[in-house]
């Protein structure tokens, strides 16, 4: 009998514990600026003359930012980047959109049906040095597809190649840039959302 009491005893103590031990964790919302509902945000592909002609004083006249993805090899980067390197200082953000744009559309070239993932790699890191350089900045970069194409190569090996390009995106630029900020080439990346964000599939 008085096993059985304190059999029962231990049951109903582990039984009256198990919601402290189970309980959900606290969940806290991160708000936004001045408890704003949402958020926009305003996005420009290309980096083309009417960027800096036109959007760029528009957005200053009405106090508001947004995020430029250059194509570094185009002329409007090329022959305007202290109007570019003006526009970051005012608050925008200049992204990487590749050097050459390579896209899956027949109109649009280079066509990146004959790239390698090594020329993938080289439009990835060579617009984003150049963006970085510009700016004087070690930071990670946002990202957008050209014509929102996640994928290159022939048409048979698109699929297999589409799971590359977020890879190539990260591994040789960004680990010289934590080494320059005092990490090792094969630390863990700092969880920044700029850094893996896609961006819009348009451009």
């Amino acid at each position: 009998m008085n096993r059985i009491l304190a059999s029962f005893f231990l049951l109903a103590v582990g039984t009256a514990s198990t919601p402290a031990q189970t309980a959900a964790p606290a969940v806290t919302v991160a708000r936004w600026p001045q408890d704003r509902v949402a958020a926009i945000s305003l996005t420009f592909d290309d980096g083309i003359n009417t960027h800096l002609d036109f959007v760029g004083p528009i957005l200053k006249k009405h106090h508001l930012n947004g995020t430029f993805f250059v194509t570094t090899g185009m002329g409007p980067w090329e022959k305007r980047k202290p109007e570019w390197k003006q526009l970051a200082e005012q608050g925008n953000e200049l992204a990487n959109h590749t050097v050459h744009h390579p896209c899956l559309l027949a109109q649009i070239k280079p066509h990146s049906q004959d790239y390698t993932p090594a020329m993938m790699e080289a439009e990835i890191k060579d617009a984003a040095q150049q963006i970085t350089q510009l700016l004087n900045s070690h930071r990670g970069l946002t990202f957008a597809y050209p014509c929102g194409n996640m994928s290159f190569g022939k048409p048979q090996d698109e699929v297999a190649k589409r799971c590359l390009v977020p890879s190539l995106r990260f591994r040789k630029f960004h680990r010289r840039q934590r080494r320059g900020n005092g990490q090792s080439a094969g630390s863990r990346p700092t969880k920044r959302f700029g850094d893996w964000r896609p961006g819009p599939n348009r451009g």
